[in-house]
């Protein structure tokens, strides 16, 4: 018995592939959500100085 299940806090002891997949599970659900685009602003100029 681990001392968080004695705490109560959990009933399951944790192996480090648990929390490898619960991390790995995170981090896919991080790269579906992407943010706003934002537009790239006008540029007058030729940036390689041929205006």
């Amino acid at each position: 018995m681990t001392p968080a299940m004695a705490a109560g806090v959990t009933d399951k002891l944790w192996e480090i592939a648990d929390i490898v997949a619960l991390i790995e599970a995170e981090e896919a659900e991080k790269s579906m959500v992407r943010g706003p685009y934002r537009s790239k602003p006008m540029v007058s100029e030729d940036p390689r100085g041929n205006d």
